[in-house]
């Protein structure tokens, strides 16, 4: 379970989207250390890497979502 601002999160999702692959807006999360990374990149848009505090019990977790859904779901949400 990660326990973060929404904010903050949708602001560094919007900013991964930008330099992630055009096809599938691909971003990997990785949870631990009560931080979770973001990360994204492709070769004509370079590399995106942002850290942000977080709340995290349980394991170590990384996993690939598509940002642009993710984005949708976390405005949706009030």
């Amino acid at each position: 379970l990660a326990v973060v601002g929404r904010q903050g999160r949708l602001d560094g999702l919007r900013r991964a989207v930008l330099t992630a692959s055009e096809k599938s807006s691909m971003v990997r999360f990785d949870l631990g250390n009560d931080q979770i990374e973001l990360s994204a990149g492709n070769p004509d848009a370079g590399q995106f890497r942002q850290d942000i505090s977080a709340e995290i019990t349980g394991d170590a977790l990384t996993a690939g979502f598509n940002g642009q859904y993710f984005i949708e779901a976390l405005e949706a949400i009030d």
